[in-house]
């Protein structure tokens, strides 16, 4: 920053109060413009120090409490654009910047207070026309007036739609919530000319189309496209998701291959292996959709650490075996969470884990491959398998209903009473039955 190479350089010769000061704002605009959070802090300092000097001056109050509420110290700032405003009431900014502190700790009747206040001393300001908008829409689901205020705001100042990056988005999301798609479209797709990787308009443009594209053929083309592109850019498991729905494959072959190629879940397993599990891909694509969570969740809950379950000496664990289960678990995790957001139904995540955590007996034959074994050890072996492979399914269920719950705010389901004996029976008999598929020791009926 020239500007601020300068100052620095005058402050060495003179350093007056003003020049300070001046370094201050410089410091304070570059950190909340670009996210800098030591440049606000820094900035903060110097504020803090011309307060201590004299409080009787309402621009002080005024640069202190912004600096404050972007470091999140909100109830400070509060008191300080309080004081501000005590010392110049008809400070229209001050109380645009209010209002936003009162939107960051969801007090809205009091940011919409503050917005009016603005507003009569300034009608024109367009920061608070487009705030005000943006509550409106997004809280009071006054939709209609909400987007009429932001499109007001632009139109006065177009200078807007640069200076604050979530304009656009704002503008989008009403126009999506009042069902007009082509403007809702429209609009994200000019966040993202200028602002191409950020996370907030992608995702916006995902969910728009997700949603969308069954409903209006126009959309398909674009959908596919950019569902491509956000794969390339940042292998977006959602968008893999949605590409496999979109064009409708039915070979399975070319299911696997492009989730072993974009994913990490398939690294030594064959299509032949998943096919002899019996499993179903294109069924199974659900398991993309919240696949990011579902690597933090095994990231903190390895799926090695069932191995102790299953150590024999009569066998070494293959890692097709563990790799067929990390998927049917990465399945189940994901539809726990789909089915909730599409009933808002506590119950259906447990629901969910029962019926799709017992999938996983599907991957006993793939323990291990030798079958080779003695009578006396293959007697052993179905026992050992039969007694801890539920147990590992079990101890799933409980690992994965405390993730998903404790992720959506939920209290934690009370998992032993979940847990029905004939579910249960049923889990043990079908592991029986695998295993004796594959070491043939009783008679099939």
């Amino acid at each position: 920053m020239r500007n601020f190479s300068n100052i620095n350089k005058t402050i060495e010769l003179s350093g007056t109060s003003n020049q300070y000061l001046t370094k201050a704002c410089i410091l304070a605009e570059d950190g909340m413009q670009n996210g800098i959070k030591g440049k606000i802090i820094e900035a903060k300092n110097i504020f803090k120090e011309f307060l201590n000097q004299d409080n009787t001056q309402f621009i002080y109050h005024y640069n202190y409490a912004n600096t404050l509420s972007r470091l999140g110290y909100n109830e400070e700032a509060i008191s300080h654009f309080e004081l501000c405003l005590k010392l110049n009431p008809n400070f229209e900014q001050a109380w645009k910047n209010l209002g936003q502190v009162y939107f960051d700790i969801k007090e809205h009747d009091e940011e919409l207070s503050c917005y009016d206040k603005a507003l009569r001393i300034n009608p024109q300001l367009t920061q608070a026309l487009f705030s005000k908008g943006v509550t409106l829409s997004r809280i009071y689901n006054k939709d209609e007036e909400g987007l009429s205020l932001m499109l007001k705001a632009v139109e006065n100042d177009e200078n807007m739609l640069l200076e604050y990056q979530y304009t656009y988005f704002g503008i989008a999301y009403a126009y999506e919530k009042l069902g007009n798609i082509k403007e809702a479209l429209n609009w994200v797709n000019k966040g993202l000319d200028h602002y191409s990787e950020d996370i907030v308009y992608l995702n916006f443009k995902s969910n728009l189309l997700i949603e969308n594209w069954k409903d209006n053929d126009w959309l398909i083309d674009e959908a596919l496209r950019f569902f491509e592109f956000r794969l390339e850019l940042e292998n977006d498991y959602k968008s893999l998701y949605s590409i496999l729905l979109i064009k409708q494959l039915k070979d399975e072959n070319q299911i696997f291959n492009l989730i072993k190629k974009q994913t990490s879940i398939f690294r030594e397993i064959s299509f032949e292996s998943i096919k002899a599990c019996d499993i179903n891909l294109s069924e199974s694509i659900v398991f993309l959709l919240h696949y990011d969570k579902y690597l933090d969740f095994r990231n903190s809950h390895s799926i090695y650490r069932y191995s102790d379950h299953l150590i024999s000496e009569l066998y070494v664990v293959s890692t097709e075996f563990w790799e067929v289960l990390d998927f049917i678990f990465a399945r189940s995790f994901s539809n726990a969470i789909t089915q909730y957001f599409k009933s808002n139904d506590y119950a259906v995540i447990v629901r969910t884990l029962l019926d799709d955590l017992g999938i996983a007996i599907k991957a006993i034959k793939l323990i291990f491959p030798d079958t080779d074994f003695p009578q006396e050890e293959a007697i052993k072996v179905m026992a050992h398998v039969c007694t801890e492979f539920p147990t590992i399914i079990i101890r799933e269920f409980g690992a994965q209903a405390g993730m998903i719950t404790g992720s959506l705010g939920l209290d934690k389901p009370a998992t032993e009473t979940e847990l029905s004996e004939e579910w249960f029976g049923k889990l043990h008999e079908h592991s029986i039955i695998e295993m004796n598929r594959k070491l043939k020791l009783l008679k099939e009926d």
